[in-house]
């Protein structure tokens, strides 16, 4: 079945603030890759139905921010996208250490286009709020994500 490519900022200003840390790190674990408008994901979009944006897209790899000397760490490892009619929410997958790990959402997403690749409006959830930390509150707008085949 096609690949699908997510491509997304997460926040503009928190990845120029990291970039301009001593110390500030933001990279990606392949299969994700780093690019200058932010990160990029791929899927397989066997279960997607592209006409009703809905269903399940599952992607590989982890986007990483760090500094502070490790005080600051965001990861959003292997994001996972659950749609409906357009709307539903962006997942990562977290914990594992000492229980196991299990995808908790991080952004609702909301179709803005669909003409061509399909733009999506972000906003911080409060399950997705602790990842960021308290400067970032639920609700907040996040960059916009997009899905291309």
């Amino acid at each position: 079945m096609a690949n699908v490519k997510m491509r997304w900022a997460i926040k503009e200003s928190l990845l120029g603030y990291m970039a301009s840390i001593e110390d500030g790190v933001v990279e990606a674990d392949a299969p994700a890759v780093r690019t200058d408008a932010g990160f990029e994901f791929s899927a397989d979009a066997a279960e997607f139905d592209w006409d009703a944006l809905t269903g399940t897209l599952e992607f590989g790899g982890t986007a990483r921010l760090s500094g502070y000397n490790g005080a600051m760490k965001i990861e959003l490892k292997e994001p996972r996208i659950d749609l409906r009619d357009g709307r539903g929410t962006l997942s990562v997958l977290q914990g594992g250490l000492f229980s196991s790990a299990a995808h908790s959402p991080v952004v609702s997403l909301e179709v803005r286009d669909a003409d061509g690749a399909v733009v999506f409006d972000t906003k911080l959830l409060a399950s997705g709020a602790p990842l960021f930390g308290p400067q970032y509150q639920p609700g907040q707008e996040f960059s916009p994500l997009t899905l291309s085949r």
